[in-house]
């Protein structure tokens, strides 16, 4: 008996949480969560799976966004190494427990999920031993009424839209504090109706992968991206392929200071032979004032290889802010400044420039049904219509979601977008677009399921007048997310 009692008080002292001078020392630190400014809450395509939910300690599972297939302004993505996102959250209680896990992790020994079997199921979704596999799908359809984004010879077409994703996830891939490797690869398979000519699978890939030791944590996220689309760029639509690297790497000086370092390097080839590649770094200094706020400050700087077109350089100074209340507010947000010079060959006639650059996100959780987002956005981007154009980009988005039955909820989006190119007429212009439309989901069977009817309209204005058009969407979508 006496050997019993030892044996279980030891076992209880072994997996008491540790004080936050021993934490500091053996456990990994918290890692910077993800997110996209740039996103509609109410109008995005159901894309990457959730992986915020354990396979078997919840039942139910995430649902998917309301789909919207409307190509967007430019193809390329808003990942621009030139404007540092901000600065992780602080998802602890007290400062002094920075690093410290969580009394109970799923992918940690501990007495709670001792003993489980080492393949687990629920539903389609699969855990054999520290390797996690999920799936879903979602299939659609929808109206546009000028797929070509033009304002002569307008052409309106059904499309059919089938987009799986697959998703593999080793260790602490739900949270991103600890070890963890996640590879997600969604393809979508476009079918035209009467335009069959423009049926096209467009491709995406990311592989994440992060490894702490004690106060530091290096992260590798490596995407690749495929797309063609009919009006991916206003010359029209054409093949393109997209790489983009990034190694983030953060140091713990203290129980509230870090250091950052961030290198990004961005690849494109597109059909027109319109290529470049881009390489960027960004130091950072970074302090969590409480548990709810944490700030960073560092400059950056980068070059861009037009290849025939010349090069570019960039450089300035970024400050990061990130404020949470844990329960209704989160404010995500960076705010700096670029400068930006032209090298060697410029064919588009833009001068050197200065332009202030930001990513803001705000998600306020009015109440237990009611969700409302603003996302602002200003970065410089290189353009697909002309070899070494450069362009700023300038956008507005807002989303409201209203949980309005047990089944139903209801969404509504706003986008305002303005695109000031740099260089000489016609090059040389400025193109605004205006986007919005409501969105109705019912989810059921456990809410696996969810059914969604959208609207979308879009309008876009431009000081010429060939660049001028508007579309109208509409459609559903059925996504299953197993």
């Amino acid at each position: 008996m006496r050997q019993s009692l030892l044996v279980i008080g030891g076992l209880l002292m072994a997996c008491a949480p540790m004080s936050g001078a021993e934490a500091l020392q053996d456990a990994p630190l918290p890692e910077q969560p993800e997110w996209n400014a740039a996103a509609e809450p109410a109008s995005t395509p159901a894309a990457a799976i959730d992986a915020s939910t354990s396979p078997s300690d919840d039942e139910s599972l995430p649902t998917a966004p309301a789909m919207d297939n409307t190509p967007a302004a430019e193809p390329l993505p808003s990942n621009n190494p030139s404007v540092p996102p901000a600065a992780n959250p602080s998802e602890i209680s007290a400062a002094s427990e920075i690093g410290v896990p969580k009394a109970s992790n799923f992918y940690l020994p501990s007495l709670d999920n001792y003993g489980r079997p080492f393949f687990e199921r629920q539903g389609l979704r699969f855990r054999a031993g520290p390797l996690n596999l999920r799936m879903s799908l979602s299939v659609g359809a929808e109206y546009n009424s000028n797929i070509f984004g033009s304002n002569t010879n307008v052409v309106g077409d059904y499309i059919t839209h089938i987009s799986p994703t697959i998703l593999l996830g080793l260790g602490d891939f739900q949270t991103k504090t600890e070890d963890f490797f996640l590879l997600n690869y969604h393809p979508s398979f476009d079918y035209y109706l009467s335009q069959t000519q423009q049926n096209r699978l467009n491709q995406n890939l990311e592989i994440v992968g992060q490894a702490t030791l004690s106060r530091y944590s290096t992260t590798v996220d490596l995407s690749y991206m495929s797309s063609n689309l009919p009006n991916a760029t206003q010359t029209g639509g054409q093949d393109y392929t997209n790489f983009l690297f990034t190694w983030d790497n953060r140091y713990y000086l203290g129980a509230k200071t870090f250091a950052r370092a961030m290198i990004s390097a961005n690849t494109q080839t597109s059909e027109n032979q319109n290529n470049y590649q881009t390489f960027a770094i960004s130091p950072q200094i970074g302090y969590a004032y409480s548990p709810k706020t944490t700030i960073s400050f560092g400059p950056f700087a980068g070059v861009s290889d037009i290849g025939n077109g010349g090069s570019q350089t960039f450089q300035g100074l970024s400050v990061g802010i990130n404020y949470t209340t844990l329960r209704k507010l989160q404010i995500d947000a960076s705010f700096g400044i670029q400068a930006r010079q032209f090298d060697e060959q410029n064919a588009t006639g833009a001068t050197n420039f200065m332009t202030p650059v930001f990513n803001v996100a705000v998600t306020y959780t009015a109440t237990a049904n009611t969700t409302v987002n603003l996302g602002l956005l200003r970065d410089v981007q290189l353009s697909d219509i002309q070899r070494g154009l450069t362009y700023t980009n300038s956008q507005i988005n807002f989303g409201v979601t209203q949980h309005i039955h047990t089944h139903f909820t209801l969404g509504f989006g706003l986008s305002y977008q303005l695109l000031e190119y740099q260089g000489e007429a016609p090059l040389g212009r400025t193109d605004q677009y205006v986007s919005g439309g409501p969105t109705l989901r019912y989810s059921f069977w456990r809410d696996l399921f969810n059914f969604s009817l959208f609207y979308r309209y879009q309008k876009r204005t431009s000081n010429l007048q060939q660049f001028e058009y508007d579309v109208t969407s509409y459609g559903f979508s059925l996504s299953y997310s197993f």
